[in-house]
């Protein structure tokens, strides 16, 4: 993870705050504050749904996870994400989980932010059960570029699940 990758982000979340404060002052100085609320409550969802990152306990994968939703952005690629854990009691080193999830969201980033691909969709899921289980799906990739990712990552043992559309590993606790 690079400084520079965090700095960008906090650099587009400052933009977007104060365009944020820009819209709403418009939406009060026209007399429409039914809109204001209406735009503060959509602002509030979806700072709500990026929660989740921020309650994470591991700084290098909330860090990389940061970064991915603001690559998909710039990207226009659409990222969800399912996350069931904090990792509160994780004790594999956070450079061991952040590292193999950023490569991977990285070059299926490279894939999906190619303008003539119709579906753009990331989808990210982390729960815990006999290790950490990590499944990305990428449902606007064909099979051969999803084990072309896979092979791009010969140190993670990665699964692709095509039925799925997603790559799937574990790493243990």
């Amino acid at each position: 993870m690079k400084t520079q990758e965090l700095l960008d982000v906090m650099r587009v979340q400052r933009h977007d705050f104060l365009n944020h404060l820009q819209v709403i002052s418009g939406f009060l100085q026209l007399n429409k504050s039914d809109r204001a609320k209406e735009y503060i409550d959509q602002i509030s969802s979806d700072i709500r749904a990026q929660s989740v990152i921020a309650r994470l306990e591991v700084p290098e994968l909330k860090a990389v996870l940061m970064v991915a939703v603001n690559d998909a952005t710039k990207y226009q690629v659409e990222f969800t994400y399912d996350i069931n854990t904090r990792l509160e009691n994780c004790s594999v080193p956070g450079e061991s989980l952040a590292e193999p999830v950023g490569k991977c969201i990285k070059l299926a980033m490279d894939y999906l932010s190619h303008r003539e691909l119709e579906n753009r969709q990331l989808y990210l899921s982390i729960t815990e059960e006999d290790g950490i289980i990590f499944r990305i799906g990428l449902p606007g990739l064909s099979l051969d570029v999803m084990k072309e990712i896979k092979n791009k990552l010969p140190e993670q043992d990665i699964e692709v699940v095509p039925e799925r559309s997603e790559l799937y590993f574990i790493v243990s606790r």
